[in-house]
């Protein structure tokens, strides 16, 4: 089940809902082909046609444009996978900024092995509180909680 969660600012009006996690539907990447970026996908049938896959891992996960501060949720894809050589490789998606078109970073979070007890909210606190606000850029943004979603 994944998180819903609040980033707001405590200087401005900024508030923005984010949709975190997996639902319950994600269970293997044949379940979340749709949701896999258009861009990404015609990498993502080549690598499962020509390589053998050893790992995938995907959910919806926060980025953050280091040029504007836009905050903003996209399906984050990772495969590990070995070539005919038996090299190991890594695919990951990468997403430009929807505002000014550079590239996205993905915002990080605490190892949830940490304290399992910590809700998302609180796993990404420690990051967006540094990051500054995408509408006055001051660092002053709080996260929490609203919900689960599925």
């Amino acid at each position: 089940m994944g998180t819903l969660i609040e980033i707001s600012c405590q200087n401005c009006d900024y508030k923005k809902d984010f949709y975190l996690g997996v639902g319950v539907m994600y269970s293997s990447l044949e379940s979340v082909w749709n949701v896999i970026p258009f861009r990404s996908r015609q990498d993502v049938k080549s690598i499962l046609a020509n390589f053998t896959v050893t790992s995938t891992d995907f959910a919806h996960k926060l980025y953050h444009c280091t040029n504007c501060n836009e905050i903003c949720e996209k399906f984050w894809l990772k495969i590990d996978f070995k070539t005919s050589t038996n090299e190991a490789k890594t695919y990951e998606t990468k997403f430009k900024c929807p505002q000014c078109y550079k590239e996205l970073s993905l915002v990080r979070k605490a190892e949830e092995a940490e304290d399992e007890a910590k809700s998302n909210a609180e796993l990404y606190t420690p990051f967006i509180a540094v990051l500054p606000c995408p509408k006055c850029a001051k660092e002053s943004l709080a996260v929490k909680r609203t919900g689960h979603w599925d």
